[in-house]
């Protein structure tokens, strides 16, 4: 599963990634919206860890370009922000919210939950 980490704060996206990848998840990051948008056309995550404060392109600003990909609008968004409306902004976006300093371990617990299940297989004998 590939984890797109969007945040301005260097240190912070880099603690993020680690973590993540330390958890057997790839990770790629960028610093603001335009970048992340970028990257995610060329390699569409299977989710998106958004920062909403961000220059050149705020969280928002990719959320709305985001929706008008076909091949991005399906992918899911949590919000990691530091911002003290952080949860009102992103409920206006239609997307859960959490704000830092945020357990690590709890928003471990969110990705695994939006983590894609393989398919079962089933094994039918007939006689």
């Amino acid at each position: 599963m590939l984890i797109l980490i969007v945040d301005d704060h260097a240190d912070s996206g880099l603690l993020m990634s680690e973590f993540f990848e330390y958890h057997g998840f790839r990770t790629s990051r960028a610093e603001n919206g335009e970048q992340a948008l970028r990257q995610a056309l060329a390699n569409p995550p299977d989710l998106i860890l958004l920062d909403l404060e961000m220059p050149v392109m705020s969280g928002e600003g990719f959320r709305q370009r985001q929706l008008g990909e076909p091949s991005l609008a399906d992918v899911p968004v949590l919000c990691v922000s530091g911002r003290y409306d952080a949860r009102d902004r992103a409920e206006r976006l239609g997307l859960p919210c959490f704000v830092k300093p945020v357990p690590l371990d709890i928003l471990l617990a969110a990705v695994q939950r939006l983590q894609p299940r393989p398919a079962k297989v089933l094994d039918i004998h007939t006689s």
